[in-house]
């Protein structure tokens, strides 16, 4: 991206559900060049919420406590929601809201005529910016992608290996609900191509890209972070005949590794350590129920509860064969769990020292740390150094790293965490 694209002209963050994109909006606004920040999601006033968070249905109760998530803190009135019709205006504005972008267009038309009416540049998350993209970039507009994941075609490449390997079919359908089918793929190259700039949060995700001829002028690391406010050392001490309590977060899906976790585990017998897994389960049952005696199934569990829940837990894994950076390793990192990851996490794990990394897809290697973590004052030196190394990492220090890859001006003060 040229040095002046940017300078002195206001940015359109626009996503659909990502929360993390909420500090990319708000870095654009501690710069003072957001100019909206679009999203079909927002809840302005999560307060009202409580009385259905608080129904005897379950599944109301439930999904009362995850929209609550879809909020963040001195960005509300920068919000544009993206209404379809009159239905969806009325529905979000009991929930607060007072400022839409008709899109009874479409999303992605909304979007570019927003931009494109204004002479905004516009950064997006990936495989919902093609046909935005394709707008701005005929009208000389800056279009910044925000890559949230590796290289999806090495994703399906990883994939296809490891379906194959449980005896799984890796058709389009499963494709689908990994974000890497046929479709979405070709949609990731083209936005790729289009891009001004490519931000990607972590080396993994970023040699990735870069090896499917992506120019690494364009390719900017920009790591994720966790709020220290709410994240902060409280994990528990273990005695010697206690399990060692392993904290999964993320959806229990292939992609994720949890059958390598839960492989290692039994290796070790029914009382050296136990999984506790935080997320929804995305493979048939029959694949744990052999691993049952080694397994807690918590289902979701919204943030504040999550915290409290992960300082009754002495060590973290999560074995990815395909992410960008999960954001949950940062949050378990502040909590002062050490973590288990492999290099395709995208985490910023320091092997032997606040954690170890693994390789892909090695139950025995995953087993042998687990072992070592076993060691009570080996595992609290390690919690000790994985507090220390989340510090550097929060979220005030990406609105700064991405405000110096863009070459916004300013820095960033407001941000808690």
């Amino acid at each position: 991206m040229d040095s002046d694209q940017l300078q002195g002209r206001p940015a359109v963050v626009a996503i659909r559900h990502r929360h993390h994109l909420y500090y990319t909006a708000m870095a654009y606004q501690e710069a003072a060049r957001l100019a909206a920040f679009v999203t079909e999601v927002y809840v302005h006033r999560p307060g009202r919420l409580g009385p259905l968070g608080m129904m005897p249905i379950k599944g109301i109760a439930n999904g009362a406590r995850r929209l609550g998530a879809y909020h963040h803190e001195g960005l509300s009135e920068r919000v544009l929601i993206a209404s379809r019709n009159r239905l969806d205006s009325l529905i979000w504005r009991m929930l607060g809201a007072h400022r839409f972008l008709p899109a009874d267009k479409g999303w992605s038309q909304s979007v570019a005529n927003l931009c494109i009416e204004n002479g905004w540049a516009c950064h997006m998350a990936r495989t919902h910016a093609v046909e935005v993209f394709r707008q701005l970039h005929k009208c000389g507009l800056p279009c910044i992608l925000e890559q949230y994941s590796t290289h999806p075609r090495l994703g399906r490449e990883l994939l296809s290996r490891e379906y194959a390997h449980r005896g799984l079919t890796f058709d389009e359908t499963a494709a689908q609900t990994l974000g890497m089918s046929t479709m979405l793929i070709d949609r990731n190259e083209s936005e790729l191509a289009l891009a001004d700039a490519v931000m990607v949060p972590s080396e993994f995700a970023r040699r990735s890209i870069i090896d499917r001829d992506v120019s690494p002028a364009v390719v900017h690391l920009v790591e994720y972070g966790a709020n220290l406010d709410a994240f902060e050392p409280r994990a528990s001490a273990r005695s010697e005949s206690e399990p060692l309590n392993i904290a999964f977060v993320g959806a229990l899906n292939l992609n994720k590794g949890i059958l390598y976790l839960l492989e290692a585990v039994r290796k070790l017998g029914v009382k050296a350590a136990h999984v506790h897994a935080f997320g929804d389960l995305k493979i048939p049952e029959k694949m744990v129920e052999p691993y049952r005696p080694w397994l807690t199934l918590h289902g979701h569990v919204p943030h504040r509860e999550l915290i409290d829940k992960l300082s009754r837990c002495h060590a973290c894994a999560l074995l990815s064969l395909w992410e960008g950076s999960a954001i949950s390793t940062f949050e378990c990192l502040a909590s002062g769990l050490p973590a288990i990851v492999t290099e395709n996490a995208g985490s910023v794990v320091r092997d032997g020292i606040d954690g170890f990394i693994v390789p892909a897809c090695d139950s025995d290697r995953v087993a042998e740390c687990l072992l070592e973590l076993r060691d009570e004052q080996r595992r609290r030196e390690m919690s000790r150094n994985a507090t220390g190394r989340a510090g550097q990492f929060n979220w005030a220090r990406y609105q700064r790293r991405l405000c110096e890859s863009l070459r916004l001006p300013g820095g960033v003060a407001s941000t808690p965490g």
